[in-house]
């Protein structure tokens, strides 16, 4: 499930730290107070280096992100922190959905569709009418969803991901 408005991009950060200056004015005198400095520190909370290439929502607390190699992670603390779910695969998944809270459906190249119906933690496989990447996949409920890929690719579902069946190409 997408959220509207709910950011789909998540960027890996760095670990940077910084000493940023604060100012501040005495609106009385307009004399500048001596400058204050407070320590900045962003980290990277991900336990992956592969690219991460899509984010879904489940929940306010609970959100699955997909990348290169068949990258798999989850966070249930508003992305505080990251569990990495393994499972690795030679090929790069580029685009994840959520039918509800618990049904989920992630594609990549190669027509690789992955399914979970435990809000991400495990995934299996399922047969994909399409040989060529599938970059990004929606559900406009919980049965029916339609993935989308290179060369004009298109597969429907109409019952949560289980099956899909190709669509005529666009191209």
């Amino acid at each position: 499930m997408r959220f509207p408005g709910a950011i789909r991009c998540l960027a890996a950060a760095v670990a940077v730290s910084a000493v940023v200056p604060i100012v501040s004015c005495d609106k009385k005198t307009d004399e500048v107070a001596e400058p204050k400095t407070i320590s900045v520190s962003i980290v990277n909370p991900s336990p992956t280096s592969n690219h991460l290439t899509d984010v879904a929502m489940l929940s306010g607390e609970t959100a699955v992100a997909v990348g290169y190699r068949g990258t798999i992670v989850r966070t249930v603390d508003r992305g505080e922190t990251w569990s990495d779910l393994g499972g690795r695969l030679e090929t790069d998944l580029h685009g994840l959905a959520f039918a509800d809270a618990s049904v989920g459906i992630a594609v990549g190249d190669e027509g690789t569709i992955l399914r979970t119906i435990d809000g991400g933690l495990t995934w299996v496989p399922v047969d994909a009418p399409v040989e060529g990447a599938l970059n990004d996949v929606c559900f406009f409920d919980s049965r029916h969803g339609v993935a989308v890929g290179s060369r004009g690719a298109l597969a429907r579902t109409a019952d949560g991901g289980m099956t899909w069946e190709p669509l005529a190409s666009v191209t």
